[in-house]
């Protein structure tokens, strides 16, 4: 065989063995209650006015646990938390130049479960003193989708060591893998926008501690970086968000002891990405062109859309303008559900029956008016931009308010009176379980 040959095969044994590699026997792991990747953003929208931006910057293995560096932006503003995540739970140790050695949420989480905080002290702080209590498990809907969350409500007791004058309290809502979600204060509330997961880092040398700094960038494939022949540093990747970088080309720097900068083709590993780069191929759309939107209709679902061109016809009330298509993609599975109107007469009859079903495997129910109202609105959104991308729902979804049922029928909410002078109505019917089965709606004047 030759050395070429050799070389190649031994290439694919290694980058096969590299990327199935087990997690160190001494690595942390918890409870997935708050990521702890470098590059993990979350956007939050304070009293639906501002922006709050939080982004972990820092990330270090030690004593068991993961110390992390979190930049938190507000307008005209902004400083660093601290926070460390361990088997015990998920701690707050300062705020800034501010000390807090708070547990924000303790491991595992269970509902009942309760402790005492205590925040020193400090000139320029509120010092508060209480208890925390986690709630049972809730469906909670924010404008980054919708989230099975456990609420943590923090009585206070104290503030600068005295009894505050009125009761006060905070709650605030975590969900696995992602974080808090939700918060809601004396005077206001704080809700999550978006959250962008950080890159993982991928381990060719398990034995040795990963590095989670960020790389230097190079090609659109994105540079690896200055590799050490076998027996030097521990070759690390940070992976992009939306690729994954294959292990051969960084086995082969390794083997062949280069030490010059290493290029690797992108390979998408994301479910998501995945499943929109076959999806755009199929359909010959470019990716920049599918832009993220935020539906809470399926829980961990990603929903995209994208621009469909004008379609003519002879007859110009049948001619179709510009529009939107909306493609649902399942986070983990990465399962794609498309929507879009190609002629005059779509949608169809039981066009949103894989939405609806897509819901279902989701765990999506509607069982109270509220609910049925944010799903109406959405649902009426989608409508809305299917039939013309300068059509502006957000304005007359808000005439959507589920009250009772829809023409007295079974298994049914009605939206009441939509659309043009309130010449129609809408409604949802649901199944014995609160699974959405039908999209109701017609004339009534």
């Amino acid at each position: 065989m030759s050395r070429s040959l050799l070389v190649v095969a031994i290439l694919l044994l290694l980058a096969d063995a590299a990327t199935a590699a087990p997690v160190p026997k001494d690595a942390p792991k918890f409870p997935d209650f708050y990521p702890t990747r470098v590059g993990t953003k979350w956007v939050y929208l304070r009293d639906n006015i501002d922006e709050v931006t939080e982004e972990i910057t820092g990330a270090e293995e030690r004593d068991g646990a993961i110390h992390l560096t979190v930049r938190v932006k507000v307008p005209r503003d902004g400083w660093e938390n601290t926070l460390v995540v361990s088997k015990e739970g998920l701690f707050w140790g300062a705020n800034g130049i501010f000390t807090i050695d708070q547990w924000m949420v303790r491991f595992p989480v269970k509902p009942g479960a309760a402790w005492e905080v205590h925040t020193p002290l400090q000139p320029g702080l509120l010092a508060q003193a209480g208890r925390r209590t986690v709630g049972e498990p809730e469906t909670v809907v924010v404008p980054a989708g919708t989230y099975r969350a456990y609420p943590v409500v923090f009585a206070v007791g104290l503030e600068n060591n005295r009894i505050p004058d009125q009761p006060k309290s905070y709650t605030y809502w975590y969900a696995p893998q992602v974080g808090m979600v939700k918060l809601k204060y004396p005077d206001g509330k704080r809700v999550l926008k978006s959250f962008t997961p950080g890159p993982r880092v991928i381990r060719f040398c398990p034995d040795l501690p990963a590095r989670q700094t960020p790389l230097t960038s190079g090609s659109r494939c994105g540079r690896v970086g200055r590799l050490a022949p076998l027996g030097g540093l521990a070759p690390t990747i940070r992976e992009n968000p939306m690729t994954r970088r294959t292990a051969a080309g960084v086995m082969a720097a390794v083997l062949l002891g280069c030490g010059g900068p290493v290029y690797a083709a992108d390979v998408p590993s994301d479910p998501v990405e995945a499943a929109l780069a076959a999806y755009c191929d199929k359909h010959h759309v470019k990716r920049d062109r599918l832009e993220p939107r935020e539906m809470g209709l399926v829980p961990g679902a990603k929903v995209f859309r994208y621009e469909l061109p004008a379609v003519p016809d002879k007859q110009p009330w049948r001619a179709l303008p510009v529009r939107y298509a909306f493609v649902f993609v399942d986070g983990k599975s990465g399962k794609l559900t498309d929507f879009k109107r190609e002629t005059y007469d779509d949608p169809k009859a039981g066009a949103y029956t894989a939405l609806f079903e897509a819901m279902k495997r989701a765990g999506r129910t509607v069982k109270t008016e509220e609910e049925a109202t944010a799903v109406l609105r959405d649902l009426m959104r989608l409508e809305m931009w299917l039939t013309s991308a300068a059509a502006d729902p957000d304005r007359s979804v808000k005439a959507i308010k589920v009250h009772g049922r829809y023409r007295n029928r079974p298994n049914t909410f009605s939206g009441g009176s939509y659309g043009w002078a309130g010449g129609d109505d809408v409604g949802l019917e649901v199944d014995t379980d609160g699974h959405v089965t039908n999209l109701l709606g017609g004339h009534i004047r």
